[in-house]
């Protein structure tokens, strides 16, 4: 049987050793970008629309994909070619991401939906999907809690990818393993790659606002840029020393692709691009700066610690920035006022309470459970 090398990276240990900053840049990064793209609704025509969204450079939610796909890429890596991945392993994983995700998901989701009974606002008659992230699997995503679209992206990854590993790859020879697993991935992003194509070349999609509904916020197709992340953890497991010789070419090359995306998105807007391209250049472009990322071990000074912080409360910032913040709270607190500047005022509170309300929700409910989490074993 031959060696493979073990995973993960000693670098990359999460389990013992700090964490990684460069990848704390990319996570904080992707929830101020979202947060800060969804802050131009509250400015109304205050603002030039592509001035303001200038500023973003980069999608953040592919973001979190990739660097998910990445993270989750580890585990799955090391349990499945380096170990027996045996079923009570298998439901390890499952429980340690749904005690990561789910408690907070679920708080939130009951609050917003409290919160839409008692001000009357309407409630989707398949809100009972959201409970098992089912909303937008093949339909499009209702107007209630928009942002839950990516989550259910995530989960469903997470439940159908590991299963997938267990039951067709972590049998097989432990040499074999390796090649299967990466046939797996290339042939799953094939696929969803394919399916997007299919849709766009069979569907009207007549404006961007088409286009976000029936390929960027489906379940089935985005899968593929969670697997781009796997793919990454692949290549920097069994090819480290090319992993780091090539970290600063890579890092140009990804910042160009990001460039050119950002120009296409905010400027050129060709639809044939966007329908066709865009959802897979955009988590490669993100791809490709990984090797970097995963070099920058720690940091220091306020830049460090702030990027660090934002990066520990990004779910909770995920959470609660739009649907309950910018939704619900801020216009029950400006009902009925009217006074010059009130847009700018609103704009500036949404950005105290999502950093606030996150840190608490982080500090007294996220990371219980994750202490929670860390105590669970299911196996020896």
């Amino acid at each position: 049987m031959a060696h493979t090398p073990k995973f993960p990276p000693k670098t990359l240990n999460r389990g013992s050793h700090p964490r990684v900053f460069g990848l704390d840049i990319l996570r904080a990064v992707a929830i101020l970008s979202v947060v800060y793209e969804h802050g131009i609704y509250l400015l109304g025509g205050r603002v030039n629309p592509h001035l303001y969204m200038s500023v973003v450079f980069g999608d953040g939610v592919t973001m979190f994909f990739v660097l998910s796909g990445f993270l989750i890429g580890t585990i799955l890596i090391d349990k499945s070619i380096n170990h027996e991945f045996r079923i009570a392993e298998l439901m390890e994983f499952w429980l340690r991401r749904w005690f990561r995700t789910l408690p907070a998901y679920y708080l939130v989701l009951g609050i917003i939906i409290s919160l839409s009974v008692l001000i009357k606002n309407p409630l989707p008659s398949n809100i009972a999907l959201y409970a098992i992230f089912s909303q937008n699997v093949i339909t499009v995503h209702p107007p209630f809690f928009p942002e839950a679209w990516s989550l259910s992206v995530e989960e469903w990854f997470y439940f159908l990818v590991p299963l997938a590993v267990f039951i067709f790859i972590a049998r097989l020879e432990h040499v074999s393993r390796r090649k299967a697993l990466i046939a797996f991935l290339i042939g799953g992003i094939s696929a969803v790659t394919a399916a997007r194509i299919q849709t766009a070349l069979t569907h009207d999609l007549p404006d961007i606002a088409a286009w976000d509904l029936l390929l960027r916020k489906r379940v089935i197709m985005r899968l593929d840029s969670i697997g781009f992340g796997i793919l990454g953890a692949y290549c920097c497991a069994y090819y480290p020393k090319i992993w780091n010789a090539v970290r600063k070419p890579l890092l140009c090359f990804g910042l160009l692709v990001c460039l050119f995306e950002y120009l296409e998105t905010n400027m050129w807007q060709h639809a044939f691009y966007r329908d066709f391209f865009e959802l897979s250049v955009a988590p490669i472009g993100i791809l490709l700066l990984l090797p970097f990322l995963t070099g920058i071990r720690s940091g220091r000074g306020p830049i460090y610690r702030f990027l660090t912080f934002i990066s520990k409360i990004s779910y909770s910032m995920y959470l609660l920035h739009y649907s309950l913040i910018q939704l619900i709270i801020i216009p029950a607190l400006f009902a009925n006022v009217h006074f010059y500047g009130i847009a700018y005022t609103e704009y500036a509170l949404y950005g105290c309470l999502t950093i606030s309300l996150s840190y608490l929700l982080f500090q007294y409910y996220e990371l219980p459970m994750m202490n929670r989490r860390d105590k669970l074993k299911l196996y020896k």
